[in-house]
Formats: structure tokens, C-alpha cells, sequence
């Protein structure tokens, strides 16, 4: 439970909605994950024993008195066939009284994407995004928390611009623990400190606040694949981040342009955020020269405090730019006679803190993160394909000499969507020879 709790990610949660400050009275469960485990456990699970699954319905009666579910879709993720008569009287039923507030579960689940099983598109399947437009209209004034069960990202454009959204989680495949994940995470608290498990074993004995949301995105998160290119476009550019031009987008830009990011790399939210100024903040980035050899690397330290209301665990991500390369440019794409990484995340590390406390963190930047590739230089036979015209150079990995940006923070840097903390940024000559 506390490696799932760990893993989830909050991707909004407008004025502080999350976490819940007190058990609700009535909640509202609705789509294809609401009762079924079958879907939230990865391609490489264990022997299923039921008896020691907690499904959503059952693990969310500790934050709401009253569950009322319903999975709406006919078989699971694929939703081929919806129940809309079924969600409209759970909606409009005044017998029941009204909602507190609604979880609809969304995504992919894992029978249908996963190891081998690729999605073709970004889309929702079958009738989910009919479930979303339903609970908008019928079910106007009550407010939503959206769980994405995926492997990938998928298209929530509407739920990230809906006001009645208030809080999007992405949890991945959770496991047989799914239930008591969403609980904990829904209600920000540990629960019940429980002294032992059948094994003898606490579930409680590792350090950290893991029930407050502190994950970060593995994947960027496109609003669509218009635009983007094809898998076999061995070029990688925007098919990760590390060679993606588009992770800022000029509000002004066509789709022709450049492709919209929801969410960038390494993206993810926490409950610390209580009011401007408070969170995560970074301070005295301490690096011992703005020169530094390629071939030695470098060590540098930066404080982190927290200046929040909650203990809470931030992740520390630290990246690295090249802005210019043996005297080209990286607008230029460098010629065309180097190539590296327009952003490589070269650190990172998850820490708790209490309010008020202050922790110096150290990182290395070691030699072959330093390293780039030379189109220019001399034929190395083992990187050169064996059709390799005599005399032609293939090139090789060299030490990169010139300008980079290294940057830490809390996400990447000079991003449109922001957590909330801030970035520090200094700018270093990195010598090769």
C-alpha cells in the first residue's frame, strides 16, 4: 500500500479541494473501475487472492459513510456499451439525497494496454468520455475527483479544463491494494496505525509521509498524437522528453506548430501547496566553479525547505541543458554535426520534510553525463554500421565542451504548467579536453 500511495500522482486539485478534512456522508463511484480488480493490477502480477484485495468500493467506505457505485461500462476499460439510464437515476435520484462529491474512474486498465498491448490512439475507450458528459449534465453542482487507471497517458483535455473537476490522480495499475491507496490518499492520513500485518511485518515502519501525494510523471502527457511523429522515426525527437521541442508551447501557436503538453515530464502536485509563497522552496545552489571538466564531472549541494503547513515528501529533480556545443548553437541544432539531449534529468532524490525544516542535499554530475555525440569525429568501428563507406566517419561519443543550464527544482524548468515551487538555474562552461 505504501509503494502505491507513493507512486500516485496529484495532477490538479483547484483551491486545495484534496484532501478531504473530514469523512463525507455521501459518495458517488462511478465508472469501470469502480468494483472490479481485474484491471488494476499490471502485466506481471502475483497469484490474485481475493481475500486480501480491497477494490475502490470497498476501500473508499472509509472516507465517505455511504458508497454508491455504479461501473457504467458493459465490459471494463473497453466501455463498448454504456448504462446511461442506470447513471442518470444514480445522479438525479432525489431519495438518495445529494452527493458530496463524485470519484469516476477513467482509463485504460491493464488488460487492454500493457507489455505487448499498445494503444493506437489517446482516446478514452468506447463510452467513457459519454460517462463524463453525463455527470456534467446531470450532476452539475456536485463536485468531481477523477482517477486515471493507465500505463500511458490518455486525452483528459475536458476533465483539466472542467471547473467541476476538481482533483485529477493518476495511479497507474495499483494492485490489490487499490481501495485503501485511494483512501488514504483522498483523505491525506495514514490511517489506522496498525502494529503488525499477517507476517508479522508493520506497514508502517518506513520513514516518510507517504500518504500525501508526492509522485511525479515517467512519461509526458500530450494532449493528442496529431502532429506527433511516427514510432519508427528513429530521429527520437518529441518522443520523450530529453529530445522534445515541445515542452513549451507559445499560447499563440497553430496545431501545425508545435504540440500542446498537458503535463511535462516529471510533473506532479502536492497537498503542501496551501497559498502562494508556500510549499517547496529552493535556495543557495552552491557549485565550486562555473567552469567544469567534462572528463571529471562536478559536485554541487542546494538547501530545500519546506515552507508548507504539512509534512510532506518532495522529489528533488535535477537537469541538465546544453544551450551551446564546440561553438554552435542549439536553436541551429548544432549544425547538424553534434547531437545531445535537448534536456537530460541527471539527479534526483525524494525527501521528507517537516514544516520548517531545512535539508542540504548534494548531487554529482558524473563524466558520461557530460558526454555528446560528435558526427565529426573519426570513424569508431564498433558504433559504425559494417556498410560504413571507407574513410567516412559515423562519429562517436565525446566529452561536450560549452554552455549548459542546470537547473533544480521541483519539475523541469521554464515550464507553462508549474508545481507550485521554485526553480534554481545557473549557467556553467563545461571544457571538454
Amino acid at each position: 500500500m505504501i509503494a502505491g500511495c507513493r507512486a500516485t500522482i496529484l495532477l490538479k486539485n483547484l483551491n486545495h479541494f484534496l484532501p478531504f478534512s473530514s469523512k463525507l456522508k455521501k459518495l458517488a463511484l462511478i465508472g469501470p473501475f469502480a468494483k472490479s480488480m481485474d484491471e488494476l493490477i499490471g502485466s506481471y502480477p502475483a497469484t490474485p487472492m481475493p481475500q486480501f484485495e480491497t477494490p475502490l468500493d470497498k476501500g473508499l467506505l472509509e472516507v465517505a459513510d455511504t458508497v454508491h457505485g455504479i461501473e457504467f461500462c458493459d465490459n471494463g476499460a473497453r466501455c463498448t456499451r454504456g448504462d446511461e439510464a442506470g447513471l442518470i437515476k444514480l445522479l438525479t435520484n432525489s431519495t438518495k439525497g445529494k452527493f458530496d462529491a463524485i470519484v469516476v474512474t477513467i482509463g485504460t486498465g491493464s488488460k487492454f494496454v500493457g507489455e505487448s498491448r499498445d494503444n493506437p490512439s489517446l482516446q478514452l475507450f468506447g463510452q467513457q468520455q459519454r460517462m463524463l458528459e453525463l455527470i456534467s449534465i446531470y450532476a452539475p453542482s456536485i463536485p468531481v475527483v477523477v482517477f486515471i487507471y493507465s500505463a500511458a497517458p490518455v486525452n483528459i483535455s475536458v476533465v483539466v479544463a472542467s471547473p467541476q473537476v476538481r482533483s485529477i490522480l493518476w495511479f497507474g495499475y495499483p494492485g490489490q491494494e487499490a481501495g485503501r491507496i485511494a483512501a488514504r490518499i483522498l483523505l491525506g492520513n495514514s490511517g489506522e496505525m496498525e502494529n503488525s500485518n499477517d507476517f508479522g511485518i508493520s506497514p508502517f515502519s518506513e520513514e516518510g509521509y507517504w500518504w500525501t501525494p508526492a509522485g511525479r510523471l515517467p512519461f509526458t502527457w500530450y494532449e493528442s498524437l496529431s502532429g506527433m511523429p511516427e514510432i519508427t522515426n528513429y530521429n527520437v525527437s518529441n518522443h520523450t522528453y530529453r529530445f522534445n521541442q515541445f515542452t513549451i508551447c507559445p499560447k499563440n501557436a497553430t496545431s501545425s506548430d508545435c504540440q500542446q503538453v498537458i503535463y511535462p515530464f516529471g510533473y506532479g502536485l502536492s497537498y503542501n501547496y496551501a497559498s502562494k509563497g508556500s510549499g517547496f522552496a529552493y535556495r543557495n545552489l552552491d557549485i565550486p566553479a562555473l567552469t567544469v571538466s567534462a572528463r571529471i564531472g562536478f559536485t554541487f549541494t542546494v538547501e530545500v525547505v519546506n515552507r508548507g503547513i504539512l509534512a510532506a515528501e518532495e522529489v528533488v529533480q535535477v537537469y541538465l541543458d546544453w544551450l551551446t556545443l564546440f561553438g554552435t548553437k542549439v536553436e541551429n541544432n548544432f549544425d547538424g554535426k553534434y547531437k545531445a539531449a535537448s534536456r537530460q534529468l541527471v539527479g534526483f532524490e525524494r525527501i521528507p520534510l517537516f514544516p520548517g525544516e531545512v535539508k542540504m542535499l548534494r548531487f554529482v554530475v558524473k563524466p558520461e553525463q557530460l558526454q555528446v555525440w560528435s558526427f565529426v569525429a573519426k570513424k569508431v568501428s564498433p558504433l559504425c554500421p559494417a556498410n560504413t563507406p571507407k574513410g567516412e566517419n559515423c562519429g562517436a561519443s565525446v566529452p561536450g565542451s560549452g554552455g549548459v543550464r542546470l537547473s533544480v527544482g521541483g519539475q523541469q524548468p521554464l515550464q507553462n504548467q508549474s508545481v507550485n515551487s521554485n526553480t534554481i538555474i545557473a549557467l556553467l562552461t563545461v571544457m571538454g579536453a
